[in-house]
């Protein structure tokens, strides 16, 4: 019989070089649900909305987003029109009909006024993502470059931008 204990160890040799110690690819993670508000980072500073809200345009089946915020004599605002539904949206392409999905972002205070717009193929750029809407909710989050209208250009870049936002 040790005639066979050579095989069966050359056998176990094979099985045990053959297998690996790779895990499976763990799902991708879910991304983190915001906290709930309105929030965004411009210039390197992350602003809170204070009464933030949102409210849905029967006739366009669109949802606005919108909020302020003031500190040292400055208010900051900013507004979203994008579709009621849950998807990913570009600010620089119209919506449907004669909605038209856009970003607006307002700088007013201490001798400054800026209106600053990402909402058309000419002006500024950006996205809209919303992952969650009810009659009730609405979660997502965003980023864009809205550009004024003056020659030169000026611009203002939104990033790392989300809304947890409830009736």
């Amino acid at each position: 019989m040790n005639f066979l204990r050579l095989p069966a160890l050359g056998l176990l040799l094979t099985l045990a070089a053959c297998s690996s110690d790779k895990k499976d690819d763990p799902a991708p993670a879910t991304p983190a649900t915001p906290a709930a508000g309105l929030r965004w980072t411009e210039g390197g500073t992350t602003y809170t909305a204070t009464q933030p809200l949102f409210y849905v345009v029967a006739t366009t089946n669109m949802v606005s987003i919108s909020g302020s915020h003031t500190a040292s004599g400055v208010t900051r605002s900013i507004g979203i029109n994008v579709p009621q539904a849950v998807g990913t949206y570009s600010l620089n392409a119209p919506a449907s009909g004669t909605a038209i999905n856009m970003g607006m972002y307002t700088v007013v205070g201490n001798g400054t006024t800026g209106i600053y717009a990402a909402s058309g193929p000419s002006q500024g750029s950006g996205t809209v993502t919303i992952t969650s809407i009810s009659p009730t909710s609405v979660v997502g989050t965003f980023s864009l470059r809205a550009d004024d209208r003056g020659t030169p250009v000026t611009s203002k870049t939104i990033s790392e931008g989300q809304f947890n936002l409830t009736k």
